[in-house]
């Protein structure tokens, strides 16, 4: 059933639809949505900022996690099935992990400055993402539904604790402390890496609110030029670590923990310069 669905999506193929639903799929990759979350941290409302960051970083550990419980296949190989840009495939098949990060993000967003046009762009945005991991081969619809569940549910959750929990720093370890144990459970270099990332994340956000304190409010070129040297910085940074750390787990985890306090906690501290 859920192949004959692929397969009718994919009946209309041609040329065009290949390179749209190729570049759809690229909104849902880590590197935009990480960008977009910063541009918000950084420059237009670090609380808000926050809290898409939590949310996105909630549903990147959520899905790696269910993908190693489940351990089901892709439709990559399967008779009348063609995959596209498989080298996004990662991992196994449930959730997707697109689908999952792009509703968790815009989800959030959406909540986050109660907008219905953000509501109606993120509506669009997290269907055409998903679509696009059926169009490309790579998913089936149930890993699609379940990547659009936890999206929303990361979201959801995450603006139900962090209006609960005043004190976001109890809130973090909170979180941290849970999924530290499914960190022994799983043992892939995927989860180490999303739980590096959350590490990262809260000891940068902790780190700022005790230290740094700094404010969003600027000129429109200052914003522009914090994030402009803010982007160039977080890859040298990562292009560094890639150089001189050893693709071991404990390395792997320094690596993505270093980034991440970089872009939250360290970056925001030559603000005063800019």
């Amino acid at each position: 059933m859920e192949l004959s669905i692929i397969r009718f999506i994919q009946s209309g193929s041609n040329g065009f639809w290949d390179s749209f639903f190729q570049l759809i799929t690229q909104l849902g990759e880590a590197v935009p949505l990480v960008v977009l979350s910063l541009i918000l941290y950084w420059t237009i409302n670090k609380e808000k900022g926050l809290y898409v960051l939590y949310s996105l970083l909630l549903a990147l550990n959520i899905s790696f996690f269910l993908k190693d419980i489940f351990k089901l296949p892709r439709p990559i190989g399967e008779e009348g099935i063609r995959s596209l840009r498989v080298e996004t495939a990662k991992g196994y098949a449930f959730p997707s992990g697109h689908t999952a990060n792009t509703a968790a993000l815009w989800s959030a967003l959406a909540i986050a400055f109660k907008k219905n046009y953000l509501k109606i762009f993120a509506v669009v945005l997290i269907a055409l993402v998903g679509l696009s991991r059926l169009y490309l081969g790579v998913h089936y619809p149930k890993d699609v539904l379940g990547g659009c569940i936890i999206g929303l549910g990361s979201a959801m959750l995450a603006y139900f604790l962090w209006r609960r929990l005043p004190n976001k720093q109890l809130l973090y370890v909170l979180t941290g402390v849970v999924l530290f144990f499914t960190v022994f459970y799983i043992n892939s270099a995927d989860f180490i890496m999303n739980f590096a990332l959350y590490c990262g994340f809260v000891a940068g956000a902790c780190w700022e609110s005790h230290f740094v304190k700094y404010s969003v409010k600027a000129v429109i070129w200052i914003k522009i030029l914090r994030v402009a040297i803010g982007i160039v910085l977080v890859v040298l940074v990562h292009m560094l670590l890639n150089i001189i750390m050893p693709a071991l787990p404990i390395f792997v985890f320094m690596h993505y923990f270093l980034i991440a306090f970089w872009a939250i906690g360290v970056y925001p501290m030559l603000f005063g310069f800019l």
